[in-house]
């Protein structure tokens, strides 16, 4: 079992449902208003450990963004996606209900886009890096999880490839495949931690590179951690990189 944030509340009802589904099949998971402690002390670049308060609900993604789900919204299959960066690398899983990737961070702001063009509204975006650790950890204050093998695939069991989305155990938060799979694009520029609590941050204003969060299907266990994070440049594209998205509450 995991440890128990003591900050991180029951909030007050909202009247919000607990989840939504998007025409396309995309399921939300509610994830409610709180506090947590982000980061860690494990490595440098997780440092310093700095409270973190996020004062609205929103929705996430309760899996990752499928092939499917991808090929509706962009019309490109995976193949047409690993073929715009190079044709005589792998496919790591193939299948309608595989996470997608090969997917850069425009990629991925791309899509986001299209899904507001049909709703006519802004609705969906990438989630801030702290919207993913808060969600990865569903109210838990240990970075790690005790039985990874329950809820990731990653490099003792995934075989090289990725698998289809949700077969693992969730959180607490009913979110699927928060570790390992794929690596998730966040929409933040990466940036150095500070000290200062902070209130639903969004990262530096601009810089060189994007936050990746979550583990993939080649990570060890360590890379898996809810804390844990690699940064990547917006035009990156790879067979383990993919995306999660998050809908507004309002």
């Amino acid at each position: 079992m995991q440890n128990k944030n003591p900050l991180s509340k029951s909030p007050p009802s909202t009247n919000l449902p607990d989840t939504l589904t998007h025409p396309l099949c995309i399921r939300f998971a509610l994830i409610p208003a709180g506090i947590f402690d982000m980061g860690s002390k494990r490595g440098s670049d997780e440092r310093p450990v700095h409270r973190v308060r996020l004062s609205r609900p929103f929705y996430m993604s309760r899996y990752e963004i499928t092939q499917e789900q991808w090929t509706r919204v962009m019309g490109t299959a995976i193949e047409q996606q690993r073929d715009r960066v190079d044709p005589t690398w792998e496919l790591r899983g193939k299948g309608s209900q595989h996470p997608v990737y090969y997917v850069t961070w425009h990629d991925a702001q791309a899509f986001v886009e299209r899904l507001n063009h049909m709703e006519g509204k802004s609705l969906y975006r990438l989630p801030t890096e702290a919207e993913w650790e808060y969600a990865c950890r569903a109210g838990s204050s240990a970075d790690v999880v005790t039985d990874l093998d329950a809820v990731a695939w990653y490099g003792p069991n995934a075989d090289g490839r990725t698998h289809p989305v949700g077969q693992k155990l969730p959180n607490a938060y009913g979110l699927y495949d928060m570790h390992g799979n794929v690596w998730e694009w966040c929409g933040d520029w990466y940036g150095p931690y500070t000290q200062e609590e902070q209130t639903a941050p969004k990262g530096p204003t601009s810089g060189e590179f994007r936050v990746v969060r979550g583990g993939c299907w080649h990570s060890d266990a360590d890379g898996c951690r809810a804390a844990d994070w690699v940064a990547g440049t917006p035009d990156r594209a790879n067979s383990s990189l993919g995306i999660r998205i998050v809908r507004s509450a309002e």
